[in-house]
Order: C-alpha cells, then sequence, then structure tokens
C-alpha cells in the first residue's frame, strides 16, 4: 500500500522527467545498474500511478524522447546479453504505456520508425543509418524483441499517420513473408517453435490490419 502511495505521489512531481532524463546520461557512461533501476522505476510508476494522471506525464515529448534515444543506443550499441535484456525492457516499458496512454507522441519522437525498422530487419532490406551494424540472431532477446516490435506496431495501427508510416516501410511484407514459408527471405534461421510463434503472432497482426488496409 505505501508503495502503490508513494508511485501516486511520484505523479505529482517532476520525477518522472527527471528519471527520464537521466537515462541519457547513463546510457553515455554505460551505467547499466542506473538504467535498470530507471526502467524498473517508470514501468511501475505507469502499471500502479493514478491512471488518471499517468498520461499527463508520460505523453510529453520529453519522457518519449528519452526513452526513444535509450532504446537506441541499446539497438546501436547492445553488445552483452545485459545490454539486450535492457532493450528490451525498455520496449517493455513502452508496451506498458501504450495500454495505460492513449495519445503517447511516437511518431513525432522517432519511435514509430525505429520500431517498424526492427519489427522488419529480417525482411525487409533497408539501408537505414538506424540500424547499420545491428543484426538479428536466433537467441532469445531477440526472438522477444521480434515479439514485442509486432507487438507494438499491431496496438498503433489504428492510428491512420502511423499505419501509413509502418506500411512504406514494407511491416506487411515483413508477416506475409511468415505466411509463405517456401518462399520467405527472412535472414534469420529461427527455430522450429520460434518460427512457429512468430508466423501465429504474423497471422494475428495480419488479422488486425487487413481491415484497415482495405477501409
Amino acid at each position: 500500500s505505501s508503495g502503490i502511495n508513494a508511485e501516486y505521489g511520484l505523479l505529482g512531481m517532476d520525477v518522472v522527467d527527471v528519471i527520464a532524463k537521466s537515462m541519457a546520461g547513463a546510457c553515455s557512461t554505460n551505467n547499466s545498474k542506473l538504467l535498470q533501476l530507471s526502467v524498473e522505476v517508470l514501468w511501475n510508476i505507469i502499471e500502479y500511478g493514478n491512471p488518471e494522471r499517468v498520461p499527463e506525464r508520460f505523453e510529453t515529448t520529453v519522457v518519449i524522447r528519452s526513452l526513444y534515444s535509450t532504446f537506441l543506443h541499446f539497438v546501436q550499441h547492445a553488445k552483452t546479453q545485459q545490454d539486450m535484456q535492457l532493450r528490451n525492457d525498455v520496449m517493455s516499458v513502452v508496451l506498458v504505456l501504450l495500454t495505460h496512454c492513449p495519445k503517447p507522441p511516437l511518431l513525432e519522437c522517432g519511435f514509430v520508425e525505429i520500431i517498424t525498422l526492427i519489427a522488419t530487419h529480417s525482411e525487409v532490406k533497408t539501408a537505414n543509418p538506424l540500424v547499420k551494424g545491428f543484426s538479428m540472431k536466433p537467441h532469445n532477446d531477440d526472438f522477444e524483441l521480434k515479439k514485442q516490435s509486432w507487438a507494438a506496431l499491431i496496438s498503433l495501427s489504428g492510428n491512420d499517420a502511423m499505419r501509413q508510416v509502418m506500411l512504406d516501410m514494407g511491416l506487411l511484407t515483413a508477416l506475409f513473408d511468415y505466411v509463405r514459408p517456401n518462399d520467405s527471405v527472412c535472414t534469420v534461421e529461427w527455430t522450429s517453435a520460434q518460427y512457429e510463434e512468430l508466423q501465429l503472432q504474423a497471422l494475428s497482426g495480419l488479422e488486425c490490419l487487413s481491415p484497415l488496409c482495405l477501409g
């Protein structure tokens, strides 16, 4: 109870902005412990904070840009498993944020672009410098990131402007690649179990996207 009340109290202060801004500095100094703690605190504030006040604290360009820059840092520079787990933890914050905040400025802050680049990276060729040097492999952390990126985009696909970015960057091509396994162009050799799970998620995603595209 006292912990939850503390989370409520944090929403009345500038703590969210301070934590979000500090993440960029933690990236530059490779302070993994501070980053992990920051991610956990933000996740808990979103999840347990006053639902009427969470959006006003998290639907700001300051917070979203800080999350974006942290996520991009790990996309471009992750080398260890801890780095990859932190990268995925930031994406987890974004996913929980989407369930509590209806209008985060993800498009304006570049988040939709980088998530789509990750979601389509193994199936759609790109020369985008944001993902230069990034590669996806069939280990668990990249597998989870793939699923997270698809889930985030499908959650955002009801927004016309965001959906157009996804479509222009090849999201449908990436999803359809798992419906046509014999003609697959995917550059990652997923395990059978991973592939089956991605195939089911791709079909579910296409089921959600198809009516929106036709409309």
